[in-house]
C-alpha cells in the first residue's frame, strides 16, 4: 500500500515554492526600499510588510525568502554531493582487498577534517562563493553516509542468502548493484537529515561571520545584522532565528532514520 506524503514534506515543498518565487511575490525586496526604516510588523502593507522592514527599509519577508532559497541551495547542493560518494565508498570498503583498504583508510581521514574550519579557509582564500562552499560542504559530509552504509553492508553480507549468492560466483560489482545498496539506503534516511541540517547551519554560520557569498542574502547575515542593531530590529531575529530552526526540525520531522512515518 502506497503511503501518503509525510506533512513535512507538504510544508517543505511550500517553503521551497515560496522561496523559488521571491521576485515575482516581492520584488526588489533584497535591493529597493519599500517601506520605511524599521517598520514593525504590519498587514496593511500586505506582504511587503507582514515581517516589517530592516534599517535599510527593506521588507524582511522577502530578505527571507531569498535567505530561505540560499540555504536550501547548499543544502540540497552538498546533499547532492555527500550521498553518491558515502554511497560508493561506504560500499567499497565493506568488501576485502586493496581498494577497499584505502577507501576505509579515505573514509577515517576526512572524517575527522573540521566541515566548518575547512570552510571558512576555502572563503578567506579563494573567494566567498555559493559553488565553493557546496563544494566544501559536501565533499566533507561524506564520510557520515559511508560509514552508515558500510556498517549495514557488514550487516547483510552475514545473511544466508547473500552467503549463498557469494559462493555461487556472483561478482562483488553485482552483489552490490542488485542485492547490497537497495537494502543499504536505509540508513541514508538518517545521514541525509544529518548532512542536510548541517549544510544548513554551516551556509548560516559563514554568512553570520561575513563569509557567505556577498552575490546572495543569507539567513546568517540577516541574523547578524539584527545582532549588530539590538533591541531596535527584535522581529528580524525571531524571524530569520526561526526559519532556521524550523527548517532544520521539519527534514528531521520529514526524514526518521526508521520506517515509522
Amino acid at each position: 500500500m502506497r503511503r501518503p506524503l509525510h506533512p513535512a514534506w507538504l510544508v517543505l515543498i511550500l517553503m521551497s515554492l515560496l522561496a523559488i518565487m521571491a521576485e515575482q511575490l516581492l520584488p526588489q525586496a533584497a535591493t529597493a526600499r519599500l517601506l520605511a526604516p524599521f517598520s514593525p510588523p504590519s498587514w496593511q502593507a500586505g506582504w511587503v510588510g507582514w515581517l516589517g522592514s530592516d534599517d535599510l527599509g527593506r521588507s524582511i519577508s522577502g530578505l527571507l525568502l531569498i535567505g530561505l532559497r540560499e540555504s536550501l541551495l547548499v543544502a540540497v547542493g552538498s546533499l547532492l554531493l555527500a550521498l553518491p560518494l558515502g554511497c560508493v565508498l561506504g560500499l567499497l570498503s565493506a568488501f576485502q582487498g586493496t581498494l577497499a583498504q584505502a577507501a576505509e583508510r579515505l573514509t577515517m581521514t576526512c572524517q575527522v577534517l573540521p566541515r566548518f574550519f575547512l570552510a571558512i579557509l576555502v572563503a578567506a582564500f579563494y573567494g566567498a562563493t555559493r559553488e565553493g562552499l557546496i563544494l566544501v560542504l559536501g565533499l566533507s559530509s561524506w564520510p557520515l553516509v559511508a560509514r552508515l552504509v558500510r556498517a549495514e553492508t557488514l550487516s547483510l553480507l552475514q545473511r544466508p542468502w547473500l552467503i549463498a549468492s557469494r559462493l555461487d560466483g556472483v561478482s562483488p560489482w553485482r552483489l552490490a548493484w542488485r542485492h547490497l545498496l537497495p537494502h543499504a539506503l536505509q540508513p541514508l534516511r538518517a545521514a541525509a537529515s544529518t548532512v542536510f541540517g548541517a549544510a544548513v547551519m554551516a551556509e548560516a554560520a559563514i554568512g553570520f561571520i561575513g563569509l557567505g557569498d556577498p552575490r546572495y542574502q543569507s539567513l546568517g547575515a540577516l541574523l547578524a545584522q539584527a545582532f549588530g542593531l539590538g533591541p531596535l530590529l527584535p522581529w528580524l531575529a525571531c524571524s530569520a532565528g526561526g526559519l532556521l530552526l524550523g527548517l532544520i526540525l521539519l527534514v528531521q520531522w520529514g526524514l526518521p532514520p526508521t520506517d515509522e512515518t
